[in-house]
């Protein structure tokens, strides 16, 4: 019982991660329209079950952590349109925002953490809705 509580910890984790970086990256561009619509209400569900306190810090992480990518990166994506795939890929999630100009892939490992990387097209293919 305990191991099945904590591998469902995990991926609570893991599902409200992904959630919260989809949800703010893609505020990032002009317009983000996500093709696994299902995933997206599926994780939308996990994002508010979790409590207030962990939500507000997961958040303010996600953010200080966007914030530093796209200044690395020298991004600026609000007069961009993306499209967003969300895909399981082994055990990670993976979020591909995929535009004309620039693509970015996050990411999201069982434990929560993440990374966000600007990638080519190639990179995304993993992902399909």
């Amino acid at each position: 019982m305990f191991g099945t509580s904590l591998r469902n910890r995990k991926s609570d984790r893991q599902e409200e991660m992904t959630y919260i970086l989809y949800m703010f990256l893609g505020s990032c561009f002009k317009k983000c329209e996500c093709r696994s619509s299902l995933l997206e209400d599926h994780l939308l569900v996990c994002y508010r079950e979790m409590n207030q306190k962990q939500q507000i810090l997961a958040e303010e992480r996600v953010i200080r952590a966007i914030d530093r990518f796209l200044e690395d990166e020298g991004l600026d994506l609000s007069d961009l349109n993306c499209q967003a795939v969300i895909a399981r890929s082994g055990r990670d999630y993976r979020i591909f925002f995929r535009t004309w100009l620039e693509n970015v892939l996050v990411t999201v490992r069982e434990d929560g953490r993440f990374t966000l990387e600007l990638v080519n097209e190639e990179a995304g293919r993993g992902c399909s809705a």
